[in-house]
């Protein structure tokens, strides 16, 4: 008599299912060995993972801002040169606009006489024409003419009951500001302005700020030895070199 037990039963259960089903047992039974339960890294696995991905992240927001940053230069270099051919074209139409004008330096008018007038007997009798002969200038002949403010010759801590200190700026020459109506005439005038070299008289063109300040910048720059403008136009002669350069606003002397 041979007494069966109930796991035994099962197991022989198990052994005759196996025999009957060997590729379904054999496949479930791989399956179970080569599929893990988890997976596991290692702290410096998941150090390595993070600094790819930020040195990958870091290196695509360098690139983009580099992008935006060139195109902001040009786009500065663009509008930098827009203001710079405004600046100029906006000296030129200035410059022009004082084309018929003289400045004439050193010039004192009595109270009362007419500036007009002034200024017509001074060309008259100071100057002379390329022939030697008398300009016959009359007050007609002008359109305008009338005295540039002058300066006080005061400091920041001077008042009008000081005596001017010795540093003080001495106080500006006084000038007189003269529209022409015919440019030939004034164009003849100011040809002439070398017969006054030496005197406490001056003619010159009236020119724009920036280009006084430029003409002003050359008679200091060092290698230029001569400068002086003409139709609004500034001009140096640089050591050495015979042929006089125009130069503009923007120019570095």
């Amino acid at each position: 008599m041979v007494v069966t037990t109930r796991g035994q039963l099962q197991r022989a259960t198990a052994i005759t299912t196996e025999a009957m089903n060997p590729s379904t047992s054999t496949s479930d039974s791989t399956t179970l060995k080569e599929t893990p339960s988890e997976v596991l890294f290692t702290r410096e696995e998941v150090q390595q993972i993070l600094d790819r991905a930020l040195k990958a992240a870091h290196s695509e927001l360098e690139h983009a801002y580099n992008k935006k940053l060139e195109k902001m230069k040009l786009e500065l270099m663009e509008l930098r040169g827009t203001v710079e051919k405004l600046k100029i074209h906006q000296n030129n139409l200035e410059q022009y606009s004082r084309r018929n004008h003289l400045r004439i330096q050193g010039l004192s008018v009595n109270h009362g006489t007419s500036y007009k007038d002034a200024v017509a007997e001074f060309i008259n009798t100071k100057l002379r024409k390329e022939d030697g002969g008398h300009f016959a200038v009359t007050a007609k002949d002008l359109d305008a003419a009338h005295p540039l403010p002058i300066r006080a010759a005061r400091t920041a801590h001077s008042d009008s009951s000081s005596p001017a200190p010795e540093h003080s700026t001495p106080p500006k020459i006084p000038t007189v500001i003269v529209r022409f109506h015919q440019r030939e005439l004034r164009d003849a005038i100011i040809r002439r302005r070398r017969i006054l070299k030496g005197t406490q008289w001056k003619i010159q063109e009236d020119l724009t700020k920036e280009n006084a300040a430029l003409l002003h910048r050359l008679s200091k720059a060092a290698g230029v030895e001569s400068s002086w403008s003409w139709e609004g136009k500034i001009f140096g002669k640089i050591v050495g070199i015979k042929k006089p350069k125009r130069y503009g606003i923007l120019d570095e002397q």
